[in-house]
């Protein structure tokens, strides 16, 4: 089961979307299932029981795990290890709960090549100009516990949603500042000798990026360009090794301005783009909506199309996503 789960990595995968409302509203968020073949959507139970002010997170997904950080009640945090295929979780502790006020976290997720041992990774400090040193604590699910230490920072300011975990390292996007989407440098951790190292990202003054993307191999950093013909999204290969930035594709697209940020998944020859924007309802007047988008685009014909078209109440909102494969792991 775990090599044909390895085998199939890519295919038939289906998007996970969160759509809720602010942060005033004490109600969970929805999760939707996207099929990213034929289009069609369900609603995906998540497996806790929310009251009123909970609330949940993505930290991430490889293969047919998700990771997700969340809080029955709105107080205390716990993650959970899930497989929505086989409706099977794993609950770990939120190292967030042993530390006090965190001016910046970061968490990722992912899986040790080839092997069903995956990690839960988690970078803090209380200061954002503090650059002495960071808390940092690794999950290894075949040690099965916490490993905990300090460890030298590498200046970090704000670390990006956007994560990955690959060849046993932990790569995060060090924005610009707190309320900043915009991407300067990549930041590594090493899992296993819990250090830290940052390199520049390399890019022309018209060039912002705000997204990693594991591809197979490849690790891709995802953004987008403003030339004379629009908006283009660019992709560049990440190299660990080399700490260096390589060219990798161009794509022009119709993304409207004035968007920060637009996520982005690509698997195999395809990419995910989701749009987000706000349009007048059609049976009543004044009335503003949500309007949630998931355009399809293969990467070696340039042909796209739409595969789901959504409205939803104007202050409902799209808020993040994550790609899973069908297989059969066990948390």
């Amino acid at each position: 089961m775990k090599e044909n789960t390895f085998s199939t990595d890519g295919i038939n995968c289906k998007m996970l979307l969160q759509i809720g409302r602010s942060l005033s509203f004490p109600e969970p968020d929805v999760c939707s299932a996207l099929d990213s073949c034929d289009g069609m959507v369900a609603p995906c139970v998540l497996p806790m029981q929310f009251g009123r002010r909970g609330w949940w997170n993505f930290i991430g997904s490889q293969y047919s795990m998700v990771c997700i950080r969340y809080s029955l009640e709105g107080i205390k945090p716990a993650i959970t290890v899930w497989n929505p295929l086989i409706k099977c979780s794993r609950e770990l502790e939120d190292p967030a709960e042993r530390l006090y006020r965190q001016a910046m976290s970061g968490y990722a997720f992912g899986y040790k090549k080839d092997t069903d041992n995956y990690y839960v990774a988690n970078l803090s400090k209380c200061h954002i100009k503090d650059s002495s040193f960071v808390h940092c604590n690794i999950f290894s699910s075949a040690e099965g516990e916490w490993k905990r230490g300090y460890i030298k920072d590498a200046g970090i300011k704000v670390l990006s949603s956007s994560s990955v975990i690959h060849q046993e390292k932990t790569i995060w996007i060090n924005m610009a500042g707190r309320h900043s989407t915009i991407g300067d440098d990549i930041v590594v951790l090493e899992l296993e000798k819990m250090e830290i190292q940052a390199f520049k990202i390399t890019s022309a003054p018209n060039q912002y990026f705000q997204n990693l993307v594991l591809n197979g191999s490849n690790l891709l950093l995802v953004g987008y360009e403003i030339s004379k013909i629009g908006v283009v999204t660019i992709m560049r290969k990440v190299d660990i090794i080399g700490m260096r930035i390589l060219p990798w594709k161009k794509i022009v697209e119709n993304r409207p301005r004035g968007i920060p940020s637009i996520p982005i998944h690509v698997f195999g020859t395809n990419m995910l783009i989701v749009y987000e924007k706000v349009g007048l309802a059609r049976r009543a007047i004044n009335l503003l909506k949500t309007i949630i988008e998931v355009h399809k685009l293969n990467l070696l014909t340039k042909q796209g199309s739409i595969i789901l078209g959504t409205e939803w109440l104007y202050d409902m909102s799209f808020k993040n996503s994550v790609l899973v494969s069908q297989g059969m792991l066990i948390p």
